[in-house]
């Protein structure tokens, strides 16, 4: 009987790419393989990244990773997306395929692996697999929903005044008036398994024209007593960003955002972090999408694939 359970690994890494990305593919799988030949992770980490229909003209780079590589897993449907903005918001006339992807993948995993978290972290993601390890071992086994939470219109007291005042600069960052349910942060966040089966199972019916965090947050506001826990520190985008969430090195941090090639430079291969001198050479290969740091996170109203 124990031979038709499915293969158990402890943390499940779902990885949002699109097909022109191959340069941060291999970035961000080379690290993960490193973290794991010289951390023991081992079986205990697996991860996927989710991939739409193969746009014309990219099939035979596709063809090639795909026979070197076991990790991709191919969702079908629209592989980036179309959009434009409201204020930090996308407006879209289709379902969000990143979302679709995520819901998919959920769907497809429930029957052929087994585990006990997720992280769902864009590519242009540094994930240290250790670090995630260490903190499921002290989360919640249910309800869990962990990252950069954003909270439009909290609360907080004022020391000058002595009273509680609402506090508006997170809608003043999201460009909105209105209180949006308590969501984590896009840059990447983790959910336990049964939080994940909700998503699998009901996902497709939800809401999905949107920004896939926010919506994430819309999704989960009803589960019965949720953990929101928000650990910021060990979330959050890259120190050279210099947006409202970067923060600087930390050997501590779980998932790193806003990564492009050159800040791959500081990766430790042997400890699993950033924080090391920019020893590494820069990774290019022959069909690598080239492009500047500033086109590379500046956002763009045709399509948030490439942009993160």
């Amino acid at each position: 009987r124990s031979s038709l359970k499915p293969p158990h690994t402890r943390l499940l890494l779902l990885i949002t790419t699109i097909w022109r990305n191959f340069q941060r593919r291999r970035l961000l799988r080379n690290a993960l393989g490193w973290c794991r030949h010289t951390h023991p992770v081992g079986s205990e980490v697996t991860w996927r990244f989710l991939l739409g229909d193969v746009p014309q003209g990219m099939l035979s780079q596709a063809v090639a990773e795909a026979e070197m590589h076991e990790d991709l897993m191919f969702l079908g449907g629209a592989d980036e997306m179309e959009y434009s903005h409201v204020g930090d918001g996308y407006e879209l006339e289709q379902a969000n395929p990143e979302l679709i992807k995520i819901v998919v993948a959920l769907r497809r995993l429930h029957r052929e692996l087994s585990y006990d978290y997720a992280i769902i972290a864009d590519d242009d993601s540094f994930i240290s697999t250790p670090n995630a390890l260490e903190l499921a071992d002290m989360l919640p086994k249910e309800r869990v929903y962990v990252g950069n939470m954003i909270d439009t219109i909290p609360q907080r007291f004022d020391q000058k005044s002595g009273l509680v005042m609402a506090e508006y600069t997170v809608n003043l960052y999201l460009h909105t008036a209105a209180k949006v349910p308590v969501f984590a942060h896009g840059l990447g966040f983790m959910i336990s398994k049964d939080v994940a089966n909700l998503i699998a199972d009901l996902g497709l019916s939800m809401k999905m024209r949107g920004n896939d965090d926010m919506l994430f947050g819309v999704w989960l506001r009803s589960i019965e007593h949720p953990y929101y826990l928000h650990y910021w520190p060990w979330f959050h985008d890259h120190e050279g960003f210099e947006g409202a969430f970067s923060r600087p090195c930390d050997t501590a941090s779980i998932v790193v955002h806003r990564m492009t090639p050159e800040r791959w430079r500081t990766f430790s291969k042997l400890e699993c972090h950033l924080c090391g001198p920019p020893v590494e050479p820069l990774d290019t290969q022959p069909g690598d999408k080239v492009s500047s740091v500033a086109e590379k996170e500046t956002r763009t109203p045709q399509s948030k694939g490439s942009d993160g």
